[in-house]
């Protein structure tokens, strides 16, 4: 006998920030007294930004739509009423053909069959046409191009290990990239971590095993001389931040911090100046989501350096890193303190600059009739 079960379609909600209700949102973080909370020692910082995430999760929550993702397929958006009709006269005159497979019937198939196609191509066209007119700025542009030209990439398979075994299923492959990307990194904590006792590896609000405050005693260093860790800062650094990126492991993305109000904002700058006082940094801040993107030139994917580790940290932390930045350019350090060679957290500077270097030497060597010796030094 058998039995046929009921379909079930998958369904996946994920919120839909362009709908949130941000004057609400406003209201209702608010409500807080953020100036009461207490930020004397290295304890009371890790609370408060524990206590930070979580109402700023929770008040996002309330006041942020879901949208539903299934699996069954939508319509394309080219698709429109001529389409539909064009392709119902096809299956028609299909049938049709099929019962009595004559000449006209022929003809006419081929006909309808070349008008659906034509139909399609030019509502194909009009929506491309008006998609690549409506981005209007360079950002956008760059998005649209990068969606033209670059392949999906596939999922990560089986790896390679250091001693020539392959690893057995998807969790071992994962620690193995971990190790060879990461190699500091303690893997058997992790193995534990993903293991059937915490099975909600993929929450995020998850923390890692292990204790999470250390009862430390606040430090006497004082934070009234850290003047370069302002509010005005802090929400320029915000306001400069887009809206595309995705978050970090605490889910907080940019369209939320654009829109806290100016208490929370200075409630956030106290924290950072406590971190530059205590001289450390929260430990939720050192958690990252990473991703492994395979390489564009690589042959080999069970070679676990095809692989390019991309980390998504939590935004608040690279705005602390942002003013840690201005205040080195402010202090002349850059590039007076600074070698030449130095291409990172500089302005002007990046892996373009570092490539230019690299490129001139060649050149140079080549001009002159010399040659250009590259050394690579491990450790």
């Amino acid at each position: 006998i058998t039995t046929i079960s009921k379909r079930e379609i998958f369904k996946r909600k994920i919120p839909d920030f362009s709908r949130a209700n941000w004057d609400l949102f406003g209201v209702l973080i608010k409500q807080i007294d953020w100036s009461g909370i207490h930020l004397n020692s290295k304890c009371e910082v890790e609370a408060a930004v524990m206590s930070l995430t979580a109402t700023v999760q929770e008040i996002v929550g309330q006041v942020t739509p879901s949208i539903t993702i299934r699996t069954r397929p939508k319509r394309p958006q080219w698709w429109n009423d001529d389409i539909e009709l064009n392709r119902r006269a096809v299956r028609v005159q299909y049938h049709a053909t099929k019962q009595m497979d004559t000449i006209e019937n022929q003809e006419r198939y081929k006909e309808l069959r070349n008008k659906l196609r034509q139909s399609i191509k030019k509502a194909k066209f009009n929506l491309w046409k008006e998609h690549a007119s409506s981005s209007i700025n360079v950002s956008e542009a760059s998005k649209l191009a990068r969606c033209i030209i670059r392949k999906r990439a596939g999922p990560i398979g089986l790896t390679k290990k250091s001693n020539g075994e392959m690893t057995t299923n998807g969790l071992e492959s994962l620690c193995n990239l971990i190790d060879t990307h990461f190699p500091d990194l303690v893997t058997a904590q992790q193995e534990v971590w993903a293991s059937a006792d915490h099975p909600h590896i993929n929450d995020t609000n998850q923390s890692p095993p292990g204790e999470y405050f250390t009862p430390e005693p606040g430090l006497p260093t004082s934070d009234e001389d850290i003047e370069w860790i302002t509010t005005g800062n802090t929400s320029r650094f915000i306001a400069l931040l887009p809206v595309s990126k995705s978050p970090g492991p605490d889910g907080i993305n940019n369209r939320v911090l654009k829109n806290l109000p100016g208490e929370v904002l200075e409630h956030i700058t106290k924290i950072f100046k406590k971190c530059i006082a205590y001289e450390f940094i929260p430990k939720g801040w050192l958690v990252s989501n990473v991703i492994f993107i395979p390489k564009g030139g690589a042959v080999d994917k069970t070679n676990p350096k095809s692989y390019r580790p991309i980390c998504l940290a939590n935004t608040l932390f690279k705005i602390l890193e942002k003013h840690i930045q201005y205040f080195l350019e402010i202090q002349k350090i850059y590039p007076n303190k600074l070698t030449q060679h130095q291409h990172g957290f500089r302005h002007d500077h990046s892996t373009m600059t570092a490539l230019s270097t690299v490129v001139n030497y060649v050149e140079l060597a080549h001009e002159v009739g010399d040659q250009a010796l590259n050394v690579n030094l491990k450790k």
